[in-house]
């Protein structure tokens, strides 16, 4: 398996991965990686080294907020990676038609898991957002008045 440290990650001082833990981090790295790496040791290192660094840079651009999106956003990873691959190997040369046709189906199937992925992912955005509107910076619910504090005309109930 390819090092998972390319030129430019993980000594980033920014990198998003990092405030899960170190521990975290790498683990999520190394079963991202080793799910989109076939551990081919004829490719080049240069060659590697960007496909490791675009897998974790695909890893941060679904900008997870906690373990379980970032769980999440490593299978996004590895979906979108084995699409490709799927979509690569249907149109090479030689590629048997009923080996094409399926190779397509998998992608396919493989594009529906990471469209459930992505539809998950925005559920837990926006419901987070939906549940941080009600509350504002003091922790106290915002827009609902004095209900939320247990005092005025409501006796405390919300609705």
């Amino acid at each position: 398996m390819p090092s998972l440290s390319p030129p430019e990650y993980p000594d980033r001082p920014d990198a998003p991965l990092l405030s899960f833990g170190i521990a975290f981090a790498e683990e999520i790295a190394r079963s991202t990686i080793a799910a989109i790496w076939a551990g081919d040791d004829d490719v080049p290192a240069e060659t590697r080294d960007v496909r490791v660094a675009a897998a974790l840079t695909m890893l941060e651009a679904f900008r997870p907020r906690d373990h379980l999106e970032c769980m999440l956003a490593a299978q996004g990873v590895a979906c979108h990676m084995a699409i490709m691959e799927c979509f690569q190997r249907a149109i090479l040369p030689g590629t048997p038609e009923p080996v094409a046709i399926k190779l397509r189906a998998n992608a396919t199937q493989l594009g529906r898991m990471f469209a459930a992925l992505m539809h998950e992912l925005d559920r837990r955005h926006s419901e987070r957002l939906e549940i941080g509107d009600l509350f504002d910076h003091a922790g106290v619910g915002a827009g609902m008045g004095d209900a939320a504090r247990g005092t005025g005309g409501g006796g405390g109930r919300l609705g």
